[in-house]
């Protein structure tokens, strides 16, 4: 049975398994179905980077959001689902493990992916909102990330000061700034 026949329907993006994403980066050689042309052909190289999207759960719910997270959204990625991407990490020797979501520090599994990745030698990096930092629960995670030498690529939420949830917003980033540069 082809591969897009045994992925889940779900109404969030589909989570590859690792047996699932080997299948899919050698899946076909679609060089003979290329137009012929000058253009150089595309030569398939070994993965470097995996991204992986933990969840829609989000702290903040930004009208420009590409995947609508927010704080009522549910859906997340199971420790099984972490499991198998840490063994596609270690079978396939990919150096850089790149976690998104909604907010994907609000995972149940977060650190645990982080503290393994990071054992396996993968450079890791978060794509933060910073906000998250002043969350309940979450006040050591600036502490935790530098620990593991994890890259934080930070996202600014947009700030409409006419606005209550600009207003948290704001005061928020203002308190993260000042204890980063403390």
């Amino acid at each position: 049975m082809p591969l897009i026949d045994r992925l889940p329907v779900a109404s969030m993006p589909v989570m590859l398994l690792p047996r699932q994403i080997m299948n899919v980066i050698s899946m076909l050689d679609s060089k003979p179905l290329l137009f012929p042309s000058s253009f150089p052909a595309p030569r398939r190289k070994t993965l470097r980077i995996l991204q992986v999207n933990l969840g829609y759960r989000c702290n903040q719910q930004c009208q420009h959001c590409h995947v609508n997270a927010g704080p009522k959204r549910t859906e997340a990625m199971t420790r099984q689902t972490v499991d198998d991407v840490l063994a596609c990490l270690r079978e396939q020797r990919i150096g850089v493990l790149d976690l998104t979501g909604g907010a994907p520090e609000l995972n149940a599994h977060f650190r645990y992916l982080v503290e393994q990745a990071s054992e396996l030698g993968c450079e890791v990096i978060d794509r933060c909102n910073l906000t998250i930092l002043e969350e309940p629960g979450q006040r050591d995670l600036a502490g935790f990330l530098a620990a593991r030498r994890v890259r934080v690529v930070a996202s600014m939420p947009v700030i409409c000061r006419r606005t209550s949830t600009g207003s948290v917003a704001l005061a928020s980033m203002r308190q993260v700034f000042a204890r980063c540069n403390a």
